[in-house]
């Protein structure tokens, strides 16, 4: 049987606390912004085909608009969407943080570059509610007067450019990184060099 020195014995304990925190933090984080918000400012889950969680038979109750939670007003979509978005400045400096954080992941190992773009996906889902949402919340505008109507389509173009822009990046990266299909199982033709 193999000893194990305590700085070694210390060091996995570390780990395992290192990863059970960022997995609550990612569940917290996830209920959170995934969800509905309700008129009292807490959040309701909303389920769909993102959902990582395997919580698939509330999903028909979410297809079905009379069975659906309420549409959360413009104001709680707004503070949501702001709080949801990551921290790494303009957007042209996503590329460069996306770069260092996937350095420091890789540093860390496999574990650590896994659960990276697990919480990518986990973001790029989000942001698909919230596009959901907002589309929920533009239907529910149309029976409002004209000038009204049209300050909260404007609002919702404002918070789409933002939600968008911010999901196309994550997705793309997740897809050249870590692709959905691998590029091996796209197609069974052989390709041969030189004749």
């Amino acid at each position: 049987m193999q000893t194990l020195s305590p700085h070694s014995v210390l060091e996995a304990q570390r780990e395992k606390a290192r990863l059970r925190a960022a997995r609550n933090r990612e569940r917290k984080r996830a209920k959170a912004l995934a969800g509905d918000v309700l008129s009292d400012g807490t959040v309701n889950r909303v389920p769909d085909q993102c959902d990582i969680y395997g919580d698939t038979e509330s999903v028909s109750t979410f297809l079905h608009s009379s069975a659906a939670s309420p549409t959360p007003t413009l104001p709680h979509l707004r503070l949501s969407i702001d709080a949801w978005k990551s921290d790494w400045g303009p957007e042209s400096a996503w590329l460069k943080k996306f770069d260092e954080s996937l350095r420091k992941a890789r540093e860390k190992g496999l574990a650590s570059t896994d659960r990276f773009f697990k919480e990518c996906e986990v973001h790029a889902c989000e942001g698909r509610r919230f596009i959901r949402l907002l589309r929920q919340t533009a239907s529910t505008a149309r029976g409002t007067q004209r000038g009204r109507q049209l300050d909260t389509f404007l609002q919702i173009f404002d918070l789409l450019e933002v939600v968008l822009a911010e999901v196309k990046f994550f997705e793309v990266k997740l897809d050249e990184y870590a692709p959905a299909v691998p590029y091996s199982k796209v197609s069974d033709a052989r390709y041969y060099s030189g004749m």
